[in-house]
């Protein structure tokens, strides 16, 4: 599993020419303090009991997502191990915010963690005209990365667009009479689309919802004409042919559909989004918890079921260390604020 964190992170290196800020490189050190004795630390939490009744795993956004059914999974697997329900709390909106900050104002002890991913850890610090209602550094704490993946671009069928170069040239001949759907303000939906509008020079209207299904059952009545959604979403739309698929927005290929060139390779040479995802708790959440959660999520993505089942979605498992993720969360960090910058995020 560390072999696969190794070669996911290469595929993100980080920025070295930007100074290192206080906050990052605090937030650095003390996951790597944390994570030190793994092993001993998880026998602790062993010891103590821990957990001795249900834990509650936030999931801010909608129920049927890609996150929510990334975390069912996890949480289905966890709960046979630990002997105790992993459950399941939507609370979607606000871009993560409403979710995330009631993580963050949890009771630090291990009985309440959440899933976070790009948009709660990373874009939410460069988009909201204020800063979220948490602070990523100051009240959270990273567990284990769990995933990554590349979004997909869909189009309506009627549009009657085949690829992404005559998705362009249709956006260029029709200014603003194209809209595109998000799962709200700063999720990677938004990101990956204004991304791609700033790179190829197009007007196209953003229109956010509270989460994918309802940007999808919109783009079924023709109320809006495409999305960068997640492969895990999307996939049975694709194949039902209900959508149809232009482009993906990673660096290769997605094994799930490998007829569905990149956008990078369809005519937007250095176009890449890849989402990423994992889970985090309060912070001062004891270090023998972190590290038996971190231990349990391990176990469950190293299940061959589980990876096939991730493969089959899109997603690749990943798994490692607590400081590994933190390491992660630091260079995506600072890959993403000067492209913020230059797509000018802002909520609508």
């Amino acid at each position: 599993m560390a072999t696969m964190l190794d070669s996911h992170c290469m595929q993100f290196p980080s920025n070295r020419s930007e100074k290192n800020t206080a906050a990052s490189l605090v937030f650095a050190c003390s996951l790597a303090v944390l994570s030190f004795g793994f092993h001993a630390a998880s026998a602790s939490a062993a010891d103590t009991g821990y957990p001795d009744r249900p834990i509650r795993l936030i999931v801010p956004s909608a129920a049927a997502g890609s996150p929510d059914t990334i975390m069912r999974t996890i949480a289905n697997q966890m709960t046979r191990q630990m002997k105790q329900q992993i459950v399941i709390d939507n609370r979607p909106g606000g871009s993560y915010t409403i979710g995330t900050s009631m993580l963050a104002k949890a009771p630090p002890d291990g009985y309440t963690i959440a899933y976070a991913n790009l948009t709660s850890l990373v874009i939410n610090r460069f988009y909201l005209e204020e800063q979220p209602p948490y602070n990523v550094d100051k009240d959270l704490v990273p567990v284990v990365q769990t995933h990554y993946q590349p979004n997909v671009l869909v189009v309506t069928p009627s549009l009657q667009i085949r690829s992404v170069k005559a998705l362009i040239d249709y956006a260029k001949g029709h200014p603003g009479r194209l809209f595109y759907g998000s799962a709200g303000n700063g999720t990677s939906s938004h990101v990956a689309a204004e991304l791609f509008k700033t790179m190829t020079g197009t007007q196209i209207e953003h229109v956010p919802y509270k989460g994918s299904p309802q940007a999808i059952t919109d783009m079924m009545a023709g109320q809006i004409q495409l999305t960068f959604s997640n492969l895990v979403t999307m996939s049975p739309f694709i194949k039902s042919k209900k959508l149809q698929a232009v482009g993906v927005t990673g660096p290769k290929r997605s094994r799930l559909f490998p007829d569905v060139p990149t956008i990078a390779e369809s005519g937007v040479p250095g176009y890449d989004f890849t989402v990423w995802g994992g889970l985090i708790a309060p912070r001062g959440t004891p270090a023998p918890v972190i590290a038996r959660l971190n231990a349990e999520v391990n176990k469950v993505l190293e299940l061959p079921a589980i990876q096939d089942q991730f493969d089959g979605l899109g997603n690749t498992p990943v798994g490692g260390t607590q400081a590994e993720f933190a390491a992660y969360i630091d260079r995506e960090t600072k890959k993403w604020a000067p492209i913020s910058k230059r797509i000018k995020l802002k909520s609508d």
